[in-house]
Order: structure tokens, then sequence, then C-alpha cells
């Protein structure tokens, strides 16, 4: 699939996508009062894996490693994070073509808040198990 810059991203791609090889990056945004605009970098799933810059991330789901941008558009992370050089080399172009120089990788980051998330239904799921065979 060849993407057009002239179509909107969500006639081409939809409002629900997976990325893997997946990272995260705090990116310094112009005019902002506090805080920097997160991203997600990965190749699209069912996309013939396509290197992909998503927009800013506003919401993020740790339990469910789902982002939401602005835009109405979810992004789920899939597996661990990882290298993949079109990823990267697709990051170092939206970086030129953004005038991004500090970028923060954010992507352990984010990593450990799923893995905290899990950890903490997990205990809560057991001590429900708990409770319940007492009863």
């Amino acid at each position: 699939m060849t993407l057009s810059l002239l179509e909107p991203k969500e006639a081409q791609l939809g409002k629900h996508l997976a990325l893997a090889y997946w990272s995260a990056y705090d990116v310094p945004a112009h005019g902002m009062e506090s805080g920097m605009p997160r991203v997600f970098v990965g190749l699209l799933k069912g996309h013939e894996r396509m290197p992909w810059v998503s927009e800013p991330i506003y919401r993020f789901d740790p339990l469910e490693a789902t982002g939401r941008t602005c835009e109405g558009r979810t992004y789920r992370l899939e597996g661990m994070p990882g290298y993949n050089a079109a990823v990267m080399q697709a990051w170092t172009d939206w970086k030129h073509l953004h005038g991004v120089r500090n970028a923060i990788d954010a992507g352990e980051e984010v990593l450990e808040s799923i893995l905290l998330a899990h950890r903490m239904a997990q205990s809560a799921d057991l001590r429900r198990l708990g409770m319940k065979a007492r009863t």
C-alpha cells in the first residue's frame, strides 16, 4: 500500500492501528507551556509492516498498551519495544522534516508502565480470588 500525503491518514489506514518494534519519544513542541507531546514509532502491523510515526498521544492506557490521539486514532503497542532499521530511518526522516533535534527516548518508561499495570492487575485478580475462597 502506497500512502499519499495528500489524503487523510484515516481514509487510508483506519482509526485502530497496531505497532510492532515500537518505541516512544517525547518531542519538544514549539509554543507549549509545559510537557512534551509523546509519539509512538514502529512498524504498522497489517499494512505491509510499514515504518510509522504516530500523531501526538494525549492519553495512554498502560493496561491495554494503547495510546489515543486528538484525531481519535488508537495505537496499540504489541510485544516488547524493539529496533528495526526501517523504523529508525523513518524516525530520523520525521525528525528532520519537523525540525526536531532533542527528542527524548521514552520507550523504557512506557514499557515499565505497561509491566507495572499488568502486575497490579494480576495482584488484584489474585486478591479477588482469595476473597472468594474465604466466603
